[in-house]
């Protein structure tokens, strides 16, 4: 059992090691922490879109969410018309995590899609869970909101439960 004698500038070359990888996975760990926090500063990502989308509905900030929107004048005023008539409660994401460590990774296509699960307060106040199916598309590196998609999906589906739920 012959232990091995290191100097005193091998302990300091070790050290100095640990040290650097350490510091390095804490910047690893609270980057990630900040992007999961904070996805508004992440380069431009399907997800980004859908949550600063859904926050300025929240806010009825209308405009914000025109300019969000593709598709005919027609359908992006029937969502605007639809979504001024809803009470949106809340969302969660609620597609796949591995999905969006792709897109985080920068692995997209052209189109996308991403299921949330949006909270409306109906009449009685109790609130409806509606799960919608965002289809985004990428136009000159930048992500829209097919309005097709969601009229047909979320608000349409709310009325309806809503209906239901008043009757």
């Amino acid at each position: 059992m012959s232990e091995q004698i290191r100097t005193p500038e091998q302990i300091e070359r070790r050290a100095g090691i640990v040290a650097v990888l350490s510091t390095i996975g804490i910047m690893v760990f609270l980057a990630a922490l900040l992007a999961y926090t904070y996805p508004e500063f992440l380069p431009a990502a399907p997800e980004k879109t859908v949550r600063l989308f859904l926050r300025a509905e929240d806010g009825e900030t209308w405009f914000n969410v025109q300019c969000s929107l593709r598709g005919p004048t027609r359908v992006r005023e029937e969502y605007i018309l639809a979504a001024s008539r809803a009470d949106l409660a809340g969302y969660r994401v609620t597609d796949s995590v591995l999905k969006r460590i792709r897109w985080a990774l920068g692995r997209v296509g052209e189109t996308e899609t991403l299921k949330v699960t949006q909270y409306y307060r109906g009449a009685d106040q109790r609130l409806l869970p509606v799960t919608v199916t965002y289809v985004l598309l990428r136009e000159r590196g930048e992500w829209y909101i097919d309005a097709e998609s969601i009229l047909d999906g979320g608000y349409e589906q709310f009325l309806s439960r809503r209906g239901r739920a008043d009757a």
